[in-house]
């Protein structure tokens, strides 16, 4: 088992949550650290990493972690750190999203995020997914329990405290939370590329798809800000509004944000290289800084 902890100082004494199947606690801290923004740019990374072969394949638990530097027109400025393990039957994912330097002495926001879920009959099923965090100070958290077709919603502040109209029941069926496209991408997919892919998402307060449509062939150089070189297979990542959206800020349709993948280390994971996107901050291109499988829990 390991803890996710950055080598930065600018990510400061905060705790991380070790992973481990079924670590997660019945409720987050409200010492911990969510924003529109900053969670739809998690999302889009997370949304993008699926391993190369389909789950019904895996005979052993996959580990690993993935370190993300976010940059804002050339700026390092925001940084996502994740963790996965991926078995059989089981499933469980920790993210971590921050500000630093400028922007975050102007946007402080700190996300902390998890998912405990299950596969079975090649379908990914989440259990308990949470998320809680700060904008400037402003404490927000979602917490969703999955009891079969229902999900259960707890939300601070609530959705009649947040100019939104709530995501009706019948919207809420048949979805995952932002964290599980990670697994769900995986079942079924073609060795050759980690897209088309089309995935409904519901965040507790959000109705929304995330599709990924194929581009083609890239050929990435040295020295290109990634620690990957070579062959990389590109897609466009769409987000499909549906419901749930602020009455006063309403959706604006932005162009698909471009996303580069690679498959790393044993050639077993397409990992997400590189993104680039429209963001509430701005143009932002997230580079992977580390991947790491882990062959112990």
């Amino acid at each position: 088992m390991i803890s996710m902890r950055r080598a930065s100082p600018t990510a400061g004494s905060t705790r991380r949550r070790p992973i481990g199947m079924g670590s997660m606690s019945r409720r987050p801290s409200r010492n911990r650290p969510n924003r529109r923004s900053a969670l739809l740019l998690l999302a889009l990374l997370l949304a993008a990493a699926a391993p190369a072969a389909p789950a019904r394949a895996i005979e052993e638990p996959h580990h690993f972690s993935l370190a993300y530097d976010v940059s804002l027109t050339g700026i390092p400025l925001m940084a996502l750190e994740v963790n996965a393990v991926v078995s059989r039957d089981r499933y469980a994912l920790r993210t971590y999203f921050f500000t630093y330097g400028v922007l975050d002495f102007m946007f402080r926001v700190r996300n902390e995020s998890a998912v405990d879920g299950v596969i079975a009959d090649d379908t990914v099923r989440p259990t308990r997914y949470t998320t809680v965090g700060s904008w400037r100070g402003s404490r927000r958290s979602a917490d969703l329990i999955y009891r079969g077709p229902e999900v259960a919603v707890e939300l601070d502040p609530p959705t009649i405290e947040d100019d939104r109209e709530p995501v009706p029941e019948a919207m809420r069926g048949d979805t995952l939370d932002p964290l599980s496209p990670v697994v769900t991408l995986s079942l079924g997919l073609r060795a050759e590329s980690p897209c088309p892919a089309k995935v409904p998402v519901f965040d507790g307060r959000r109705r929304y798809n995330m599709r990924l449509d194929p581009v083609g062939v890239e050929q990435l150089p040295a020295g290109n800000g990634s620690i990957a070189v070579g062959m990389t297979v590109k897609c466009l990542l769409v987000v499909e509004p549906i419901a749930g959206y602020l009455r006063s800020r309403p959706f604006r349709p932005r162009l698909p944000s471009e996303v580069w993948f690679q498959r790393l280390s044993d050639e077993t994971l397409w990992v997400p290289i590189r993104v680039k996107g429209e963001s509430f901050f701005g143009s932002f291109t997230a580079e992977l800084k580390r991947y790491e499988p882990h062959h112990q829990l």
